[in-house]
């Protein structure tokens, strides 16, 4: 039985494993591994265009860059996507249209 640990991320990552005895020495990827996708737990309401919503849940990432937000179907893209809590908690700024 083989037992690894992996620390936070996102994404989709190679699963190395290396086998080291003489005179053999493999090293190759052997799976990949997927982390859970995005949760939204809570997240606040868009009163105007430009208004700050802050969401909360797990598995965002740490990347800023690379998180969209959309709001609604018709809206669009929040825009200064700013991740506060790694994984956890995100900002960004409502689009044009949005609110309530």
């Amino acid at each position: 039985v083989l037992t690894c640990v992996y620390g936070a991320g996102s994404g989709t990552r190679p699963l190395f494993l290396t086998v080291a005895s003489s005179p053999l020495s493999l090293s190759s990827p052997v799976s990949f591994f997927s982390y859970s996708p995005p949760n939204i737990v809570t997240a606040t309401r868009s009163t105007t265009s430009g208004s700050l919503i802050t969401i909360s849940g797990n598995n965002f990432g740490t990347n800023a860059s690379s998180i969209r937000v959309v709001v609604g179907s018709t809206f669009g893209l929040c825009s200064n996507v700013s991740v506060i809590t790694h994984h956890t908690v995100i900002t960004c700024l409502a689009p044009p249209g949005s609110g309530i």
